[in-house]
């Protein structure tokens, strides 16, 4: 056994060198490769997060998808408050309440039309055919919007014009016409019919 000048016993090299390269591929007594595998899996983690809400966003940007999205959401809260409404009754009321069990099916559907409009607007006129609902909204300084939904998630929301016995909305290319007689699309190229459709039901409402 040998022992330095200090008289303390020597260290063989080899145990030197092990311990060294120990302390060069250890961090807080946990492999390297550990962290680094570590590090790698959080990176991507949050790469997929911001991808994920960016492709969120640009589709909530993209063609009224967030307008539609929040208007088919409303659309079907206005309907299960109704529901709610007209069929539930309270522990505390067992009689319920007759005037809300007794809303119409029109009213139920009025409910539902009148949500298509923007808040700070109200519905003048609302129709259905057989594939498309439609409204005419009014702000509180007279400016009137046309909104159609129909298949497919189409949607049409423009400004709007009063012409007397129907209202006119154009995006340049077609002319949407609608009123008591029907809803129609003018091809404003060769000012044709593309779409004429009577009404199944409408309801018209007094500007407040």
């Amino acid at each position: 056994m040998k022992f330095n000048d200090h008289g303390t016993q020597n260290q063989p090299f080899t145990d030197s060198i092990t311990s060294a390269h120990a302390d060069d591929t250890m961090r807080d007594g946990i492999p390297k490769k550990y962290w680094v595998f570590r590090n790698l899996v959080s990176i991507a983690q949050i790469l997929i997060v911001l991808g994920g809400l960016f492709g969120a966003v640009s589709w909530v940007l993209a063609d009224n998808n967030g307008a539609r999205l929040w208007h088919n959401y409303f659309s079907f809260s206005q309907g299960v408050s109704a529901w709610a409404n007209s069929e539930l009754r309270m522990p505390w009321d067992p009689s319920g309440s007759d005037s809300q069990a007794e809303m119409s099916e029109d009213d139920a559907s009025d409910a539902s039309w009148f949500s298509m409009c923007n808040l700070g607007t109200q519905a003048v006129f609302e129709a259905q055919t057989t594939n498309v609902t439609a409204v005419v909204c009014q702000d509180s300084d007279g400016a009137l919007t046309f909104i159609a939904s129909g298949p497919d998630d189409a949607w049409a929301e423009l400004p709007a014009e009063d012409r007397g016995d129907y209202w006119a909305a154009t995006d340049g290319t077609v002319t949407y016409g609608l009123g008591e007689s029907g809803l129609s699309v003018i091809d404003n190229a060769t000012n044709e019919y593309t779409y004429n459709e009577s009404l199944e039901a409408s309801i018209r409402h007094e500007a407040e």
